[in-house]
């Protein structure tokens, strides 16, 4: 059981540090360690859930065999029209079902009898780990995004021209739902906590999050952090507290601090570039959501129930005669290309359990909802919701969710 539990924190470490391990294990048979972990993982799963007692998992471990059979088909009929070669559409299916087996860690970890409050402090510190990683990195001029990123994919070397920054991650944008996951899990500790002191300490740790999100100069991370932390402090403020009043005087000195504040944060002039009103305005991703809506809805009914072709816009492996579709800056759009709505109900599948199952509106189920709202707009704005760190931690927070009656501390 410890061995199992031990697996999973080792790969979720590796993952979410995923350049740091591409780095190391370049040129060598473990340049697949991605899929040798998910492969681990599938058969833990697997073997997990024919002995397990538990019918939710069993249920929802059934649901995925009937999304993977329909996917079969659709794959026979990709190969048979477009002739996408093997590796393409393995490695499709690897996209697609990435973050399932991490479902199951927060059921070996109640099965080892570890006390619920040790995963919180877990995730607490990979969260600090990670905010103290980026802002050394953006403090060294981007020492670790060169060393482990940029020697590996040398065709990134500009972003830090842009004031981006990535720590040990595979890019800037990559690991914004695993940050908000570290975010849930810090304030949730921060709710079961009896000392004000340790609150306190909590506290000041979440808020560094954002600043090591604005680090990464992704607008996109940086907005989820900030979704995810005042969505769930205002709760935690106004119904756990009783502190409504509270709320005001924060505000208002919010907003009075907010000229310093972005007087400080804007004294780079890649940071004022990449967060000008008139950068943003002149965004073209609007426009590739409106492509993607007509191409993958308006213009032609069948590919928004069927998709086109799986593995259409992932395009790993393809080859020169292939078909190659768009991600469209947008995950939902790139997913209806290839697998139709049945695709887009495999990504939200975690989030629609979240919405029937809603009991009450306690601090878990509100904290919860809050970080789920954090992979809804990363989903929109990029593909990123397809990335397979993303995927691990929905899994993972879906299996919380699962396991609620351990992982809920009153």
């Amino acid at each position: 059981m410890m061995k199992t539990l031990y697996f999973y924190l080792i790969s979720i470490f590796m993952l979410a540090n995923g350049s740091l391990f591409t780095w190391l294990f370049q040129g060598t048979p473990l340049n697949i360690w991605r899929q040798l972990i998910w492969m681990i993982g599938v058969v833990i799963f697997i073997k997990y859930l024919r002995q397990t007692e538990d019918v939710e998992l069993w249920k929802v471990g059934k649901l995925h065999l009937y999304f993977f059979i329909y996917i079969v088909f659709l794959t026979l009929f990709t190969f048979a029209i477009y002739n996408f070669n093997l590796i393409r559409l393995g490695y499709a299916f690897w996209i697609y079902f990435s973050g399932l087996p991490f479902m199951l860690l927060p059921f070996i970890w109640s099965d080892s009898g570890i006390k619920a409050q040790r995963f919180y402090d877990i995730f607490t510190g990979l969260g600090c780990f990670l905010t103290i990683g980026l802002i050394s990195d953006y403090l060294s001029g981007g020492f670790f995004t060169k060393m482990f990123l940029i020697s590996v994919a040398s065709s990134l070397e500009d972003i830090l021209k842009d004031g981006r920054f990535c720590f040990l991650s595979e890019a800037p944008t990559t690991f914004g739902v695993y940050y908000c996951f570290c975010m849930f899990c810090t304030l949730y500790k921060l709710y079961i906590s009896e000392s004000n002191l340790t609150k306190f300490i909590l506290l000041l740790a979440s808020l560094t999050y954002m600043i090591g999100g604005w680090m990464t100069g992704s607008r996109q991370i940086v907005f989820v952090l900030a979704l995810t932390f005042f969505v769930s402090m205002a709760y935690y403020l106004c119904f756990v507290m009783d502190k409504k009043l509270f709320v005001i005087p924060v505000v208002i000195i919010v907003i009075i601090a907010i000229p310093s504040i972005k007087s400080f944060l804007f004294e780079e002039d890649a940071y004022q570039n990449r967060y000008s009103a008139e950068l943003i305005k002149n965004d073209s991703r609007y426009a590739s959501w409106e492509r993607g809506f007509r191409e993958n809805v308006v213009d032609n009914v069948n590919i928004f129930f069927v998709g086109k072709a799986v593995a259409l816009s992932q395009g790993q492996k393809a080859l020169k005669t292939e078909l190659q579709g768009s991600h469209y800056e947008n995950t939902y759009f790139s997913r209806l290309s290839e697998i139709g709505i049945m695709g887009v109900i495999l990504l939200l599948f975690p989030i629609l359990y979240l919405y029937k199952h809603w009991s009450r509106g306690s601090f878990f189920d509100v904290s919860l909802l809050a970080f789920f709202l954090s992979y809804l707009f990363i989903s929109y704005v990029s593909p990123n919701g397809i990335h397979q760190t993303t995927q691990m931690t929905i899994y993972l927070a879906f299996g919380l969710l699962l396991k609620r009656d351990y992982f809920e501390i009153a």
